[in-house]
């Protein structure tokens, strides 16, 4: 499926983005690509995407706000953009978005002989520093903080962070696990990449149909210390754009956590 997602992106990207300029290229392949993963959420929720679908979806629940995703879905031709992955999704079975962005992060986008075109290769990985942690380690590693917190604590709620969150990995197994002893949670998350952040956004939801989780999962840099919140479209575009150390992408990170999960890129 991969290959087949990352087709459709360069063929996108070739007709619409002006091939001369990289931060074009760049910009073309990121609306893309996030509108390649919103199709997949809304797929899984509703068994069904457009346009319309994503927009609702994603506003109602929270996965992302109204200016963004009214930015990304008017990337020059989204609708037929849609319709193919729509396509592409009706021939799968199962479908872990987690999983599947990984694997999609695995191959690098580059010009060749002048075309747009996807080749193996860990630059985007390092850039990113999307390097995800196995779902069973990081369920081991949250049970172990979870039951050291019990410990030394008469708490029945806890706060829990993880401050390079990905595809919420960690976060998701810290949930579960405190759903399984009946402690009450609040799960902050934050990292630079907006297609693993909504992503970590739906899987929570998913797990708990509890939209205000989203609001705690956070776009931004925790390196770079803001006094106030940036507005959420500058600091999207700015994701978007690769500007993953500008200060725009600061943040004003939650405190007082009793754990702290992650695997720091």
């Amino acid at each position: 499926m991969i290959e087949e997602l990352q087709v459709k992106i360069a063929k996108y990207v070739n007709k619409n983005a002006n091939l001369k300029y990289w931060q074009f290229i760049r910009e073309y392949y990121a609306r893309y690509s996030y509108l390649a993963f919103a199709v997949m959420i809304t797929y899984k929720l509703i068994g069904k995407a457009s346009a319309k679908d994503i927009y609702e979806v994603f506003t109602v629940n929270g996965f992302e706000k109204c200016e963004n995703i009214d930015f990304i879905l008017s990337t020059v031709d989204a609708s037929g953009f849609i319709d193919e992955v729509v396509e592409l999704l009706s021939d799968i079975n199962a479908l872990d978005i987690n999983n599947v962005y990984q694997e999609f992060l695995s191959r690098d986008y580059k010009l060749k002989n002048g075309v747009f075109t996807f080749e193996g290769g860990k630059n985007s990985r390092d850039v990113l520093g999307s390097y995800y942690t196995q779902e069973n380690f990081a369920k081991e590693i949250a049970r172990k903080a979870i039951d050291d917190f019990l410990l030394s604590s008469k708490k029945n709620q806890v706060r829990i962070a993880d401050f390079s969150c990905g595809g919420g990995a960690f976060l998701v197994s810290a949930c579960e696990i405190c759903n399984e002893k009946g402690l009450s949670q609040e799960i902050y998350g934050y990292d630079v990449d907006p297609i693993a952040v909504v992503i970590a956004r739906y899987r929570l939801f998913d797990l708990t149909r509890d939209a205000s989780n989203a609001d705690r999962i956070v776009l931004g840099n925790p390196l770079l210390r803001a006094d106030n919140d940036i507005a959420c479209d500058i600091k999207f575009q700015s994701a978007l754009a690769g500007r993953f150390y500008n200060r725009c992408m600061s943040v004003v990170p939650a405190g007082n956590m009793d754990i702290v999960l992650g695997n720091p890129p």
